[in-house]
């Protein structure tokens, strides 16, 4: 399965056209938020991913907060709004959690990973695949001017639950 991931585009023109030709060869887009600019021209945007033919995961950034995305992208054929939900197609499990992308620590996150563990055990036999905005803590995704930003409870739930991907954004750099 090809996937193409992507997140912070921020309704970049270039960032579209992009992920335009690339959608071509993809089997499945995963959006990890912030297609927007705080919510603005949120309609177009959902529009252009379902015009793209293909399903699309699609998770809220802090960009999109005051935006109720589960309702608006039910209106559209090829888009699933991933948060706090998963999805199996094929051989692969997506969770998804809208993380918040400004904190180390997460107790929301916290709490939904005992779903997110329950799910990991159930489709033990699928490959897992986290999906979240904020990055994980101590990886090269989550550096911010020679700094570590991301999510040590993602960090945490990481180390002691395995996932054979993690698809995040956020991050800029």
């Amino acid at each position: 399965m090809k996937v193409l991931v992507c997140s912070d585009i921020h309704e970049s023109k270039k960032a579209l056209l992009q992920i335009k030709l690339l959608a071509e060869k993809a089997d499945l887009i995963v959006n990890c938020g912030d297609f927007t600019i705080f919510g603005h021209d949120t309609h177009n945007m959902l529009r252009f991913f379902n015009n793209l033919g293909k399903q699309v995961l699609i998770i809220d950034g802090n960009h999109e907060v005051a935006v109720n995305l589960a309702a608006l992208t039910a209106k559209y054929k090829n888009l699933y709004y991933i948060h706090r939900r998963r999805i199996v197609i094929g051989d692969y499990v997506f969770m998804g959690y809208n993380t918040d992308g400004f904190s180390y620590r997460d107790k929301g996150f916290e709490k939904f990973s005992l779903k997110l563990i329950e799910w990991a055990k159930k489709y033990k036999d699928k490959k897992r695949v986290l999906i979240t905005h904020a990055p994980c803590y101590g990886t090269k995704a989550d550096l911010m001017n020679d700094q570590h930003v991301g999510s040590k409870s993602i960090s945490m739930f990481l180390s002691k639950v395995r996932f054979h991907y993690h698809f995040c954004g956020h991050i800029h750099e």
